[in-house]
């Protein structure tokens, strides 16, 4: 966790100061002195909160690469090009969600929510309003007025709030906004006292309706669910599992199997953040060539490589199907007969047929000389991918496997590789 003192002079001009847990721990021990030392001394209001790190539990791509994910996190910290607001119909911010992100945003958030107001009136449940993110780390803020439960209305509920939502995606969706990213919290579920669990599926089962229905996609790529309550998190996540399907993240079930290993000795997930940074840019920049075209995979390589006779060209190869990894290895493997597999995501993006020859992607054309992204065995089902550039490849695990049939060593998770 990072930990974190939050000081709020009276004039509302808020600063916040990281802190380890060690100092942490010590401040909360004697944190009612240090509150009013700092009162009486500067004249504000001091507040030791633990906060945590942005943690992505669940992701799914859908129709045109759009991803779904479940984030823990603080909306108002939360890195979206929007962030949707649980907002009521005056749009004034006395507490819960809508209250934190105004004092994190700033006055300017709250002049323009008076603005509108006196401009179109009150909003009704299900309608939005937008203002600019302020201080936020976000271009807008999706102020959304979701319905107040009510047992004998439930139906006019869902409805409300599946209109909120629905109005909340065609707003990110018009190319002209430009939004890339959503974050959308539970809404209705608090002060509302919408149930969680119908929350969710009320919420996920209209992104996949206006996914699956939506003629085009403009700027958007990613929607992201967000809250910092770990219960919220986890409805949310059984839903998007329920209606969306199993985890992309996770290391396909029947991995093992596809392998044609009768163990998984091990499963290492890998933890490298400057990897991740480096492939997130680059991911990016194969994105803006292949506007609204899914430029990555789910693929597998085998560790070491050096059995590939690099037919379709001297770069790195990936295979959709892990069983073709083996095709020969099992009579090469090591004495100890283990054999190691990373399950990476890896950019793709524009492909063509390979050829031995190739030390790089060849033309796409000669007039433009834009080169292709990476070469495949068939243009038309490809199974084998092959990159030149390790900046577009991703590991997520490494799984480690026996080709013995004898013993039955037991399924362990190992610890993050962060060295990889």
């Amino acid at each position: 966790k990072l930990m974190e003192g939050l000081c709020m002079p009276i004039d509302e001009e808020m600063l916040s100061i990281p802190i380890s847990n060690s100092v942490y721990a010590i401040l909360k021990r004697r944190e009612n002195y240090l509150c009013s030392l700092l009162q009486k001394k500067f004249g504000c209001i001091t507040v030791l909160k633990s906060i945590r790190n942005p943690t992505k539990v669940y992701r799914k791509t859908l129709k045109e690469g759009i991803e779904v994910s479940v984030w823990i996190d603080d909306l108002p910290r939360h890195e979206a090009d929007a962030l949707v607001n649980a907002a009521n119909d005056y749009l004034h911010h006395f507490g819960g969600l809508a209250f934190a992100l105004l004092k994190a945003g700033g006055p300017e958030i709250e002049e323009q929510c008076k603005q509108f107001i006196e401009k179109n009136g009150p909003l009704i449940a299900g309608q939005i309003a937008i203002t600019s993110g302020g201080r936020l780390p976000c271009k807008q803020v999706i102020h959304a007025v979701g319905p107040r439960w009510s047992e004998d209305q439930q139906e006019e509920c869902c409805l409300r709030l599946e209109t909120a939502i629905i109005n909340i995606l065609k707003y990110v969706n018009a190319p002209e906004n430009n939004i890339k990213s959503v974050a959308i919290p539970a809404l209705s579920s608090g002060t509302f006292n919408f149930p969680q669990d119908l929350c969710a599926q009320v919420i996920v089962r209209t992104i996949k309706n206006f996914i699956q229905l939506a003629p085009l996609f403009g700027y958007l790529q990613e929607i992201h669910l967000v809250s910092i309550d770990e219960t919220t998190v986890e409805v949310m996540r059984r839903a998007c599992e329920e209606l969306l399907g199993s985890d992309e993240d996770t290391p396909l079930r029947g991995t093992t199997e596809q392998l044609y290993c009768s163990f998984l000795l091990q499963i290492e997930k890998i933890c490298n953040p400057l990897l991740e940074s480096a492939f997130q840019r680059f991911k990016r920049k194969i994105e803006g060539k292949n506007t609204g075209m899914p430029v990555c995979h789910r693929l597998y390589h085998h560790v070491p490589a050096q059995y590939c006779n690099q037919k379709y060209g001297a770069g790195i190869y990936f295979n959709k199907n892990p069983r073709n990894l083996i095709g020969d290895t099992r009579e090469k493997c090591e004495m100890d007969h283990l054999i190691c597999v990373f399950e990476a995501e890896v950019v793709t993006g524009s492909y063509t047929r390979g050829n031995r020859s190739y030390v790089a992607p060849p033309l796409i054309n000669a007039s433009s000389m834009k080169l292709y992204d990476s070469v495949v065995d068939d243009i038309h089902n490809p199974e084998i991918f092959v990159i030149f550039n390790r900046e577009q490849a991703l590991p997520l695990y490494l799984l480690t496997c026996s080709l013995l049939w004898n013993t039955a060593p037991e399924t362990s998770l190992g610890p993050s590789a962060q060295n990889l």
